[in-house]
């Protein structure tokens, strides 16, 4: 592509530079953002300190005891999800009108960040950097559409506010959990209410499926997101994990479930986390 065609063709960096900063702090900006984000870092201090906030509390990830699922977790989980009526499949694709995507509505709504911060479109349908979170050898690699930079743009922006929390913790899936699984981390503040799923090795969801998050407690299991698998590099989970006892993963129709209607393919223990 023409240089000067491609640069017409890219929105501009946002003016506020906040928005940017936990981007930033785990490698998610392209240059010209990272340049954008530089210059406003020079001239704001606190911004400086949030970035370093950040990105310390990214490296003490890496020091944090994943925490262990104790073996009777999974059946733990199990019992609960069988107390919820279990819905049968959706009709095929061409029986019922397509389900809204889920990532489709979420960039519609934008993304908010802390304190109301949006984070803006990328420049670029360019490759995102190789990002690893200190030691626990997760990474994106070669997200090279445009879309996929914006998806990894926001995940790392809520990774980096989550890890940021005083009371931050890293959640191994449960064993027993489907093979790829036992490699993808949740990591999750009780005290800011959110979640954040990352991959480590899923297999993609089956076309015409999607995998599906969900809160369990007492009462059931709660829709808590979707997620695709196989190169998409995780997920931020909707609502709070807050009385949750687990998060569990089931494979379920395009566009989401109200109720489960699979076994759980991952389970994750918060109890044990909080």
């Amino acid at each position: 592509m023409n240089p000067v065609d491609d640069a017409r063709d890219r929105p501009p960096v946002p003016e506020d530079g906040h928005g940017l900063v936990a981007a930033h702090a785990v490698g998610a900006l392209d240059a010209a953002e990272a340049r954008a984000a530089e210059e406003h870092l020079a001239r704001c201090a606190p911004c400086r300190a949030e970035l370093a906030d950040l990105r310390a509390a990214l490296a003490d990830l890496g020091s944090v005891d994943a925490v262990a699922p104790p073996p009777s977790l999974k059946e733990a989980v199990m019992a609960r999800l069988d107390d919820v009526e279990q819905l049968p499949p959706l009709p095929a694709r061409d029986a019922v009108p397509p389900a809204r995507d889920e990532l489709a509505a979420r960039r519609e709504r934008g993304r908010p960040g802390r304190e109301g911060r949006w984070w803006a479109p990328a420049l670029a349908a360019a490759a995102v950097a190789v990002l690893v979170v200190g030691g626990l050898g997760l990474g994106w690699t070669a997200l090279e559409l445009r879309e996929d930079r914006d998806r990894a743009r926001s995940l790392a922006a809520a990774l980096g506010e989550v890890a940021a929390a005083p009371d931050a913790v890293v959640v191994e899936a449960a064993a027993g959990s489907g093979r790829g699984w036992r490699g993808t981390r949740l990591v999750l503040s009780a005290e800011q209410g959110r979640a954040v799923l990352l991959d480590g090795g899923t297999a993609p969801a089956p076309e015409d499926r999607t995998y599906q998050l969900w809160y369990v407690a007492s009462g059931g299991a709660v829709p808590a997101g979707t997620f695709e698998g196989g190169g998409d590099p995780g997920a931020v989970l909707t609502g709070s994990p807050q009385d949750a006892a687990a998060v569990a993963v089931t494979l379920e129709p395009e566009g989401g479930s109200d109720q489960p209607t699979t076994e759980p393919v991952a389970t994750y223990p918060l109890a044990t986390a909080a």
